[in-house]
C-alpha cells in the first residue's frame, strides 16, 4: 500500500502487523493501531519517511527486528511496559531524539534498542529493565543522557558501542 498518505487507521480487531505492511508508505505520516495489535512484524514501517506519529499502546508483547526502519521524521517514540520481545527494532531514524521504554517493564533485551538513529540524544530506561546486552544503544552519535529508573543488574562491556563517550547516566 505504499501510495498511502495523511492518517491511517489499523482496523479494529488486528492483531499483528504484518512483515513489511507499511514498506515505503513514504507519504504517510500518521498510523493509530487499535487496542488488538499484539505484535509488530519485521519491517512493518520500513522507509515510512514522512511518519510524524505512531502510537504504541499497552498490550503490545512484541516488535521484531527492524519493524521501525528510516522513519525519518519521527522524532520520539514510547515502547509500552508490555513488550517483552525487542530486538534491533528501531534503526536508521535519522530524526528520532528521544525513546521511552515504559516502567513496569516486562522486556528482556536480546539485542539493540536503537542503532544508527544519528539524531537520538535521549533514552529513559523504565523499572523493570535489569540488563543492558550488547550493543544495546549502537552508533547513536548524538547520545546525550542515558536516564535509568530501576536497577541494571548486567552491562555488556559493548551496551553502547559507538556512542559519544561524554554521554551521561542518570
Amino acid at each position: 500500500p505504499s501510495s498511502l498518505n495523511g492518517l491511517f487507521t489499523v482496523k479494529d480487531g488486528t492483531v499483528t502487523i504484518g512483515q513489511n505492511a507499511f514498506a515505503n508508505c513514504t507519504e504517510i505520516s500518521e498510523i493509530i493501531l487499535p487496542l488488538s495489535v499484539k505484535t509488530i512484524e519485521s519491517y512493518a514501517f520500513s522507509g515510512c519517511e514522512n511518519l510524524l506519529a505512531l502510537t504504541l499502546h499497552e498490550g503490545i508483547t512484541a516488535i521484531q527486528e527492524y519493524a521501525i526502519y528510516k522513519c525519518n521524521s519521527l522524532t520520539e517514540l514510547t515502547i509500552p511496559s508490555t513488550v517483552t520481545e525487542l530486538n534491533c527494532a528501531v534503526s536508521n531514524c535519522s530524526n528520532l531524539k528521544k525513546i521511552v521504554i515504559s516502567d513496569n517493564s516486562t522486556l528482556s533485551l536480546d539485542g539493540s534498542i536503537a542503532s544508527y538513529c544519528d539524531s537520538l540524544e535521549t533514552v529513559i530506561i523504565g523499572t523493570g529493565v535489569s540488563e543492558f546486552p550488547i550493543n544495546t544503544l549502537y552508533e547513536c552519535s548524538s547520545l546525550k543522557y542515558i536516564i535509568i529508573r530501576g536497577n541494571i543488574t548486567k552491562m555488556d562491556y559493548s551496551a553502547f558501542w559507538n556512542t559519544p563517550s561524554d554521554r551521561k547516566f542518570l
